[in-house]
C-alpha cells in the first residue's frame, strides 16, 4: 500500500505545485465510454471496492456504471500545457490509464508519474505489471522505485511497490535523496 502523505512529499521534494485537478475516473477509450465499477465485500462487515474488476475471493455486492474519460481528452479540453505530477491509484488498471494518456506520454507532457503495482491484484484481473512498465518505457520514460533504484526493463524487478516514472531517473533519484520524507521499511 502507498503511504497517504507520499504524493505530497514527492511533489515537495521535486519542487512541484499542488495539482489543479482532483480525482477522476480515467482510462482508455471504451466503445461506450462506460465501465462497470464493482463494490465488493472483503470482510464480514466491511464494504469496500476493487476498482473495475472482479476478484474471485471477494463477493461482488453491487455495481454502478461510471463514465470514463482519457487523460489525453481532459488535457485537451482544459487546455493544459503540461502535467508536472500525476498519481495513478487504480487497483490494477494502470496500463489502461497509461493507454489513455498515450499522446501525453509520447510528447513528454508529463514530468512525473507515481504509480503502485500489486501483483496479486493484477493477476486477479488477468493483467501483469509488464503492461504498465512497457507502456512507460516505450514512451521514452525511465522508472525508479522510491528508494531511487532504477527499473531496467519491464521484466527485471520485484514488482510489488510504488514507482516513479520520469524523464531522467538519475536526476530524480538525486532530488529524492535530499527529501525529509522517510519511506516505511
Amino acid at each position: 500500500r502507498g503511504s497517504p502523505g507520499l504524493p505530497g512529499a514527492l511533489r515537495g521534494s521535486l519542487g512541484l505545485p499542488r495539482p489543479p485537478l482532483g480525482p477522476s475516473f480515467l482510462g482508455p477509450r471504451f466503445h461506450d465510454n462506460l465501465a462497470i465499477f464493482n463494490f465488493q465485500k472483503k470482510w464480514k462487515s466491511e464494504l469496500t471496492h476493487h476498482s473495475l474488476g472482479d476478484v474471485a475471493s471477494s463477493q461482488t455486492v453491487g455495481r454502478i456504471e461510471v463514465n470514463v474519460r482519457t487523460v489525453d481528452e481532459i488535457f485537451e479540453e482544459l487546455k493544459i500545457d503540461k502535467i508536472n505530477f500525476m498519481k495513478i491509484d487504480v487497483e490494477g488498471f494502470e496500463s489502461d490509464v497509461l493507454r489513455g494518456a498515450s499522446g501525453l506520454l509520447q510528447n513528454k507532457k508529463i514530468d512525473y508519474i507515481l504509480f503502485e503495482i500489486q501483483d496479486t491484484i493484477l493477476r486477479s484481473i488477468n493483467k501483469t505489471s509488464r503492461e504498465a512498465f512497457q507502456l512507460i518505457f516505450d514512451a521514452g520514460y525511465q522508472i525508479i522505485d522510491l528508494n531511487g533504484n532504477p527499473v531496467i526493463d519491464s521484466d527485471s524487478t520485484e514488482t510489488n511497490g510504488d514507482y516513479l516514472a520520469c524523464l531522467d531517473g538519475k536526476a530524480t533519484a538525486k532530488k529524492l535523496a535530499h527529501s525529509d520524507y522517510k519511506l516505511n521499511d
